[in-house]
């Protein structure tokens, strides 16, 4: 069963032709393309049929109550906005800090400093 998937693929004689692409031919593989139908799609309406209906009054009236809306509706998320930016609560006043906290860096004397017993310890000398 290994010997059968192994053997080489040649022609029926055994000589090999190798064909280069032709520009010529209309098929793409197995499938015939036709680029000229691709590009044909539709794209929607001509400029004469945009115009019939540019200045037709339904159309008109929609396309102003959809910018008064639109306009309406993007001063309110303004308003919105501002409103809730003033009433939101605001921040309490920060806490004391301790000694320790006011300040990245602390001095010690070192003369001050005494072990658990009492005793001075001693790193100044």
């Amino acid at each position: 069963m290994m010997s059968r998937h192994r053997k080489k693929l040649v022609a029926q004689d055994g000589k090999i032709e190798i064909r280069p692409p032709s520009i010529a031919t209309p098929l793409n593989g197995d499938t015939r393309i036709d680029l000229v139908e691709v590009r044909q799609a539709f794209v929607g309406m001509g400029k004469e049929e945009l115009m019939k209906f540019a200045n037709d009054p339904f159309w008109v009236r929609l396309r102003w109550s959809l910018f008064v809306f639109f306009v309406l509706l993007w001063f309110g998320m303004l308003g919105g906005a501002i409103a809730i930016i003033a009433y939101a609560p605001k921040c309490s006043a920060p806490e004391e800090r301790q000694w320790f906290e006011k300040s990245p860096l602390y001095s010690l004397n070192a003369d001050q400093i005494k072990d658990s017993n009492g005793n001075d310890l001693p790193l100044a000398d």
